[in-house]
């Protein structure tokens, strides 16, 4: 057994992706600056057919304005986005009409003759992930599609 072996934390940090908000205010109270804004996304997956094996495409101007990604994945089509703002929740349904847009755009990268229908999406799952900002910025930045690292002046916490 280790129990002679003491492990002494030197940092605590929030890693909670979208969800660090509410992490912060059980150490800060509920006063705390909010500075992580949820960008969500729904993906489908198309069988295999609709994109070849070895090449996948991005679309950075949709017709919504959005970026969309068409791509092989695990020997099927994986297609989806991830620029709706949205809140965190752990439950999030899928949203019919997401699913429907998703549809659509894919349809112009097709063959006329190549229909893109609802019962061809094999499978379907909406994520959120984090756009950040530092709570205690020297100077004002842009939120991050990476992460931030910050540390707060009086708990210590990064």
């Amino acid at each position: 057994m280790l129990s002679h072996l003491r492990f002494v934390p030197k940092k605590i940090i929030y890693a909670g992706g979208p969800f660090t908000d509410g992490l912060r205010e059980l150490s800060e109270g509920n006063n705390v600056k909010p500075v992580v804004n949820g960008s969500g996304g729904t993906h489908i997956v198309l069988p295999p057919y609709y994109c070849p094996r070895h090449m996948g495409m991005v679309d950075m101007m949709t017709s919504r304005g959005s970026f969309l990604f068409f791509i092989p994945w695990e020997g099927y089509t994986l297609v989806g986005t991830t620029d709706v703002k949205t809140k965190p929740d752990l439950h999030h349904e899928v949203p019919e009409d997401e699913i429907q847009y998703l549809i659509n755009e894919c349809e112009k990268y097709l063959s006329p003759s190549l229909e893109v229908r609802r019962r061809d999406v094999m499978s379907a799952w909406y994520g959120i992930r984090p756009l950040c900002a530092d709570p205690n910025p020297k100077d004002q930045s842009s939120a991050s599609r990476d992460h931030v690292v910050s540390h707060h002046p009086s708990n210590g916490i990064t």
